[in-house]
């Protein structure tokens, strides 16, 4: 490995240390914070080394600054190939995580944090062995104790505790709406990240969660793609892994009287429009480049393969072609990678159709 990137991984196993040694401090002050700061950091680092040893370079020639967190993790999981669709969601949910603790207020449950630090150490050991042919207990002296020794098994057992003490905070004349909303936030965030959408909630959307918290029957109404989730864990003791991974999307619906308790608390995405948002000139309007070679940019990158991207909505007799903000980013993303006339080259349009908006292209 080339010296950079030897230095990155140093700092990367050295923050992850880190990581290991707030989460096992016997006190709680700045622990939260300082875990999820190392454990970000040290994610960035042996992205970066690994991407400097595919590429050579960690930047943009006209940038100044070396790519970002998100960045890092597009490259490794769509050009390197390092990283799965649901280590992708485990990494975005704690940048996300790490992001508000370091620049507002977030608070989650003991269990959570364990839930996040351990998927996250889990990662990274994967990744260690991936890029390095070494691993964390390479790196760890014999008296380090693990994370912890009693994983929650379930990560449904953590949402309906959380769920429950929320509920109360919120209940009337408790005014503990100020320590629900941190909280909360943690909730949004895991959400946004395994919608594929990692982004930090608004004051007004914590607010109007919140505020449906209160009549909710079961947080799966609430929170469908936490509910969708499962933890996943092998070993005991230090030889444990924990893996966060989605489930099949499965249809839901809550459970009518007299059926099943097996098949309570089910869910169905229904306003598509919420999380796919845009069309093709939506789009345009927010990159500079014209909507046809945003869409050519769309052929290029195969969006409309891509279900986290593109749907087709179907409105009577109409049919709507709309795209995500993961379809936005990512065309964003290719902007600073690819020469865009000659992808306009490639895709342009060889005679007139119906438009996008349409059954066109």
């Amino acid at each position: 490995m080339r010296r950079d990137a030897e230095a990155m991984k140093q700092k990367a196993i050295e923050s992850v240390i880190g990581a290991v040694e707030f989460c096992n401090r016997p006190h709680d002050e700045g622990r939260v914070v300082a875990v999820l700061f190392f454990l970000q950091h040290a994610f960035e680092m042996l992205l970066k080394a690994a991407i400097l040893v595919d590429r050579g370079t960690i930047r943009k020639p006209t940038d100044d600054q070396s790519y970002g967190f998100e960045k890092c993790c597009n490259i490794a999981r769509s050009e390197l190939k390092i990283l799965t669709q649901d280590q992708h969601r485990t990494l975005s949910t704690i940048n996300g995580l790490r992001d508000a603790a370091t620049h507002y207020v977030v608070d989650m449950p003991e269990s959570a944090l364990y839930v996040h630090a351990q998927a996250g150490m889990t990662i990274f050991d994967d990744l260690l062995d991936t890029v390095c042919g070494e691993t964390l207990a390479d790196h760890l002296p014999e008296r380090v104790l693990p994370l912890s020794t009693t994983p929650p098994r379930d990560i449904e057992l953590i949402m309906d505790e959380e769920f429950s003490e929320l509920q109360a905070l919120v209940a009337p004349g408790r005014r503990q709406g100020h320590l629900a909303k941190p909280r909360m936030r943690h909730l949004l965030i895991m959400e946004s990240s395994v919608r594929g959408q990692p982004r930090q909630p608004t004051d007004a959307e914590v607010d109007k969660t919140l505020g449906k918290l209160r009549s909710a029957k079961d947080w799966r109404l609430l929170f469908p793609g936490v509910a969708a989730l499962r933890v996943v864990t092998d070993g005991n003791g230090p030889t444990i892994t924990l893996r966060m991974e989605k489930r099949g999307d499965v249809p839901m619906r809550p459970l009518r009287e007299g059926e099943d308790p097996d098949k309570a608390l089910v869910y169905r995405e229904v306003n598509m429009l919420d999380r796919y948002s845009m069309g093709l000139r939506d789009l345009a309007t927010k990159l500079p480049i014209t909507e046809p070679k945003t869409l050519a940019l769309i052929r290029h990158l195969k969006l409309q393969e891509n279900p986290e991207c593109f749907t087709i909505v179907r409105v009577g007799n109409s049919e709507h072609k709309r795209y995500s903000e993961n379809a936005l980013q990512l065309l964003r993303a290719a902007l600073r990678e690819v020469d865009i006339d000659e992808v306009w080259n490639e895709h342009r349009p060889r005679r007139t159709g119906p438009t996008e908006s349409g059954t066109g292209p």
